[in-house]
């Protein structure tokens, strides 16, 4: 296990793209915009280090995607801005390679194993902090104090701050994206790599925290749970019989563990009941056939030719830009056509593929599980785990194999 406070403390602020009170950017676009050109300035900290010729080409691409949010916004003569998050995914292969770098500095080799474990353990930091937020409504409003959000994130909150959890920096269904990729590394770990007993506790205790927490926070975590454990099952039968009492006992010691946890815990606050309630109704029929309805609801599509190739250049409605989206739907290609239409809809799914391709060095399990979560996470909203995926393509090239 990685027992290194400064790299796990800056793992937890890159994963989630803390922005604190005082920061003008995220923790994770800083790194991008002002530490990367410092690194490669001084050669001497980046020796043998370079960006690949394949991670320069995805920004290129990402370029032409925020020249075709450019030219959808121009044409459509509408007073949007380019979407923030475009911006942030040409920042990311510069983060990435910092965060890469500093985690060199202090390991001889960085691999898939050493990335998906601090991934890891920043999700355990946060759940962490999610159930002492639990414990403690009063110190959950004074940590939320020290973030800076957008009055969308924070109008999202005041609303379902009484049915849903949420982290420190993180928010609704970006919560579901971001546990459902660390679950299904977990998975990967647990398939592929040859571990200790104590890593194989670690891994699956943390599994079923970060899924049962992250159902409470966004029940979209489901997605990665279900992909996870169709990984699972390609374990070989040897193994599975060697580990199922293993995994038996962890998972008899978690759910008492998490029993006595919510017991206690629904003393101190009377929403216990509602959380679990709002993360695991979807085991009702009546509910998922509810949810089912409202996903349907959610799915809009053009109705001229203009909008479906190059889109009406809006994100938000323009009448309540930080309350509501554009035509009211949430819905990831929806929201996609309707800004910069098929062009840019074909060229953000591609550089989605592309770097999912190059990250996962012929893993196949890796890259057919990483494009399913993301193909149906955007059936429900608007998700992309550009910033996750960058740090495994600096380690898909010759001087880290």
């Amino acid at each position: 296990m990685i027992k290194k406070p400064f790299i796990v403390i800056f793992s937890f602020f890159y994963v989630f793209s803390i922005r604190l009170f005082f920061m003008p950017l995220s923790f994770y676009m800083l790194c991008g915009l002002f530490v990367a050109p410092y690194l490669i300035a001084k050669k001497s900290l980046c020796q043998n280090y370079y960006i690949p010729r394949r991670i320069a080409n995805s920004t290129y691409i990402l370029l032409l995607l925020l020249l075709t949010s450019f030219v959808a916004i121009v044409y459509n003569s509408t007073s949007e801005t380019i979407n923030r998050s475009f911006v942030v995914y040409i920042i990311a292969p510069f983060s990435a390679f910092v965060f890469v770098r500093i985690i060199n500095m202090n390991f001889k080799k960085v691999n898939f194993k050493i990335i998906a474990d601090l991934y890891i353990i920043a999700a355990d930091i946060q759940i962490l902090l999610i159930v002492v937020f639990v414990f403690n409504p009063s110190f959950r409003d004074f940590a939320l104090g020290f973030l800076r959000i957008s009055d969308l994130s924070q109008e999202t909150m005041e609303n379902t701050i009484q049915f849903r959890l949420f982290g420190f920096g993180v928010f609704g269904a970006q919560v579901g994206m971001l546990f459902s990729f660390i679950l299904i590394l977990i998975s990967i770990l647990l398939k592929d790599h040859r571990l200790k007993f104590m890593e194989y506790v670690f891994y699956v205790i943390s599994f079923f925290l970060i899924f049962g927490i992250g159902m409470m926070c966004s029940r979209s975590t489901s997605v990665g749970f279900v992909l996870s454990i169709l990984i699972l099952f390609e374990f070989k039968r040897k193994i599975l019989r060697e580990k199922l009492f293993l995994i038996i006992i962890l998972l008899i010691f978690i759910s008492i563990f998490l029993g006595i946890l919510f017991s206690i815990a629904n003393k101190t606050n009377n929403n216990i009941g509602t959380y679990l309630d709002f993360g695991f109704r979807l085991l009702r029929k009546k509910e998922l056939m509810r949810n089912y309805n409202g996903y349907i609801a959610m799915q809009k599509f053009p109705d001229s030719i203009k909008t479906w190739i190059i889109g009406d250049g809006q994100w938000v409605n323009p009448l309540h830009p930080t309350k509501a989206f554009y035509m009211g739907t949430d819905a990831g290609y929806s929201r996609l056509l309707y800004y910069f239409g098929l062009i840019g809809t074909i060229l953000f799914i591609f550089i989605n593929c592309y770097i999912t391709h190059y990250a996962s060095n012929k893993n196949k399990t890796f890259f057919y599980s990483m494009l399913l979560l993301f193909f149906i996470m955007n059936l429900k909203q608007y998700q992309s785990y550009i910033i996750l995926m960058y740090p495994f393509c600096f380690i898909s090239n010759r001087y880290n194999n």
